[in-house]
């Protein structure tokens, strides 16, 4: 499944789940997608979790149904979803700090957020409560133009 030429999805619900991933994350997966293909010669990051329901996040954290949901604050139990997993395999570890420098340079507020999570196979990539009141001010700007 695809999303124009730089994003894949690792399956079909994934595709259907991009439409409501927070539109400035989106902007910014995209952003590092083209960044990917001119730079490192890397094309289609391959999204590979977006939307977690409470028993995903159970299964995810190797938790049993019913017990408590671990960490509850992840932004994958967010609507907007606001965070985003990229399969890191397709990526060199020179590639990932490439990536991360990358994004650190075009984020645009604290909270925009890049976690190299090679244990976990992905890159992690979210924008927290820490860029709220930057988001504000987006949303005003779109309102008044």
């Amino acid at each position: 499944m695809t999303n124009g030429p730089q994003i894949n999805f690792k399956n079909p619900r994934l595709a259907e789940e991009w439409g409501q991933v927070h539109p400035e994350l989106r902007r910014m997966v995209y952003e590092l997608a083209r960044f990917a293909l001119s730079d490192l010669g890397r094309a289609g990051l391959v999204i590979t979790c977006l939307w977690r329901s409470e028993d995903e996040q159970r299964a995810a954290y190797r938790v049993p149904p019913g017990a408590p949901v671990p960490n509850p604050k992840s932004l994958h139990l967010s609507r907007p979803v606001r965070a985003v997993d990229v399969r890191r395999s397709m990526f060199s570890d020179r590639h990932v700090e490439m990536l991360h420098a990358y994004w650190d340079s075009i984020r645009p507020a604290p909270g925009y957020d890049f976690v190299d999570e090679p244990a976990k196979l992905h890159i992690h990539l979210e924008i927290d409560h820490k860029a709220d009141a930057h988001l504000a001010t987006l949303e005003n700007e779109g309102t008044n133009a």
